[in-house]
């Protein structure tokens, strides 16, 4: 089933005629371009968009409505209240077409996946579904590419980038002209040194003439020959020499891919925190499981694959018996007041917007569309809050 069909048998009940069909997908490319450019609402405008209990007056309809009004005139006409499905369907559809960008498809996934896993709401299942997927194929690829990517260890340490024997010694060849003058003046100044010796002129020409182009091809073919041989070894050198830099180069980043790992298993393995000046185990589970998924963003790259996710509920799961137990999300963020370098959040929907927030469950709900009594284990609340984490730093 294409989302374009989901779209138009699940978040509309009746069916949609052609018009109105190709105005919405024409307003969903525009909107896309528009959104693009602004990945910083990226995260609010996707869970405003999947939310299935989004109230009509949100401010984030706004200019997708005004899109789908342009693009698909007969929606004015044939919907009398604010059209909050179809406004929704041209979010997600501009959403879709942005998830082949590798920052913005992990984004997205990143800062979605499980929001939308805790959805409750099955009418819209296939739909949360099929854009994960899409979401989670790009955010592998953008996530193995940064684990792997290379680690610029110094300036010094760069590639070289200059070919083998492009450079070349200059010389400048030896004129036959130039040097005849200097021959004849030469001759000329010997034999008024040795007035014995009296030379005719045109000998003295025809003489030096020889004399000078002798010489000048002598020079030249030697100079060339020299030439030649310098460029050779030049070449050779610059090639060992890249080689060397070369290596130098991918022993460093061993080394350094080596220390990143073991400065990891060392986090993993004390469970101390820096931010807190203490061990995650003097923390209650909640906090420490949060403060776990900030500290550990200074050890990795941003997205990394699912197997080093993995460190994160490992330490969780090490560092206090009761990790898999469930407690009800939004008790468990209102006992997050505690956390220490917390950095600032642009999205105002994700967990880390109500972590340690008092207010009535009712309006976490509103905004997220997420129940206040969902279960959630301090491991699912520490991967949680590290996905958004992650997210909020490829904005």
């Amino acid at each position: 089933m294409t989302l374009p069909l989901i779209l138009r048998t699940v978040l509309v009940s009746e069916t949609l005629d052609e018009t109105v069909t190709t105005g919405l997908t024409k307003a969903a490319t525009a909107y896309a371009k528009i959104i693009r450019k602004k990945p910083r609402e990226l995260i609010d405008l996707a869970l405003a968009a999947f939310n299935p209990a989004l109230p009509p007056q949100s401010e984030l309809l706004g200019a997708p409505e005004v899109l789908l009004y342009d693009k698909a005139p007969a929606v004015s006409s044939r919907f009398k209240d604010r059209p909050v499905a179809l406004i929704r369907a041209v979010i997600i559809l501009s959403l879709h077409d942005l998830l082949e960008d590798l920052q913005l498809g992990s984004l997205l996934y990143l800062g979605l996946v499980d929001t939308l896993h805790a959805y409750t709401d099955g009418s819209e299942q296939a739909l949360r579904t099929g854009f994960l997927e899409k979401a989670r194929a790009t955010y592998l690829t953008a996530a193995q590419t940064a684990w792997d990517a290379p680690i610029d260890v110094s300036a010094s340490g760069k590639k070289a980038t200059s070919k083998a024997g492009t450079s070349k010694v200059q010389y400048s060849a030896t004129d036959a002209d130039e040097l005849n003058k200097e021959i004849a003046a030469a001759v000329r100044n010997g034999q008024q040194m040795t007035a014995g010796y009296q030379y005719h002129e045109p000998w003295v020409t025809a003489f030096t003439l020889a004399l000078a182009n002798t010489i000048a091809e002598a020079i030249n073919s030697s100079a060339s020959s020299i030439t030649t041989s310098i460029n050779t070894s030049l070449a050779k050198t610059i090639a060992t020499l890249e080689a060397r830099l070369a290596d130098a180069q991918e022993t460093q980043e061993q080394q350094r891919r080596q220390e990143r790992q073991a400065d990891i298993l060392w986090w993993l393995q004390v469970k101390y925190s820096s931010a807190q000046e203490r061990p995650y185990r003097e923390l209650d589970v909640a906090t420490g499981a949060a403060q776990l998924a900030l500290d550990v963003q200074e050890f990795i790259p941003k997205p990394v694959p699912p197997y080093v996710e993995a460190v994160v509920s490992e330490a969780v799961r090490s560092a206090y018996p009761d990790a898999d137990t469930p407690q009800p999300l939004w008790d468990t963020l209102q006992s997050l007041t505690q956390l220490h370098a917390l950095p600032p959040m642009h999205a105002t929907r994700t967990l880390w917007a109500w972590a340690g927030r008092t207010e009535p469950a009712s309006n976490f709900e509103l905004a997220t569309g997420l129940r206040g009594d969902t279960p959630v284990t301090p491991v699912a609340l520490a991967l949680w809050l590290f996905r958004q984490a992650q997210a909020e730093r490829l904005m």
